[in-house]
């Protein structure tokens, strides 16, 4: 009996370790920012039901110009809902797509690719300065096929995925057919908070997530800062 009950605590931490996953990446130095998200999915695709991998994030040279940038950057932490950019430089940043995979019956993998749309993008648009952490808000998100695609996702899908992107520069009407192990959404918005208490619910959440990593001053300040303008 005692061999058995040994046995199920050692499975148990297992499990509980397998859950948790790797740590975040720590600060590299005392500039260092983090940016956080937080986004959930509303519509009929797999994608809806299982959450997301990593979100997409740009960074932003030129103020409003946030549909034209040729370089993005995947989230390098994610915990339910959020996903984190961890030591990106200091600047403006949007983020503009998420993704997800999936085991297929068939013993394979599915990928999900979301592309947000102009106004999404505009809305998650945020500064951080150097040692300080950058909040976009939180998205509820509709997925649906990707016809009818503004600008911005046409111009996101052929970096994110520029194998799904003819030569004349013209996305596809439903990408997801170009390949039987990828999927292609739009993404509109639904909602969005970025009000004093969404962050601040935000940020206590960040603090959990992030606190192995070492992100927990940084983040302390900011809440802080907005209690202290309350």
């Amino acid at each position: 009996m005692n061999i058995l009950k040994g046995m199920s605590v050692a499975l148990v931490i297992l499990a509980s370790s397998a859950c948790a996953g790797p740590p975040p990446p720590k600060p590299l130095d005392s500039q260092s920012t983090a940016i956080g998200i937080s986004v959930t999915f509303k519509g009929p695709t797999r994608l809806s039901s299982n959450g997301f991998e990593r979100i997409y994030f740009v960074k932003v040279e030129k103020a409003g110009d946030f549909y034209r940038q040729r370089q993005y950057m995947p989230s390098n932490y994610v915990k339910g809902d959020r996903a984190y950019l961890l030591n990106a430089p200091p600047g403006r940043y949007v983020a503009v797509a998420a993704f997800k995979r999936s085991p297929t019956q068939q013993g394979g993998t599915r990928e999900f690719t979301t592309l947000f749309s102009k106004e999404l993008i505009k809305l998650t648009e945020v500064t951080t300065a150097p040692g300080a952490i950058g909040f976009m808000g939180e998205h509820e998100i509709r997925q649906s096929t990707l016809t009818d695609t503004d600008d911005a996702q046409l111009h996101y899908a052929g970096l994110i995925a520029p194998h799904a992107v003819s030569k004349s520069g013209v996305t596809a009407q439903v990408l997801g057919t170009m390949s039987s192990s990828e999927e292609f959404y739009k993404a509109t918005l639904v909602e969005a908070k970025r009000e004093k208490s969404s962050e601040e619910q935000f940020l206590a959440k960040a603090m959990k997530d992030l606190r192995k990593g070492g992100w927990s001053a940084m983040i302390q300040q900011r809440l802080d800062l907005l209690r202290a303008s309350q």
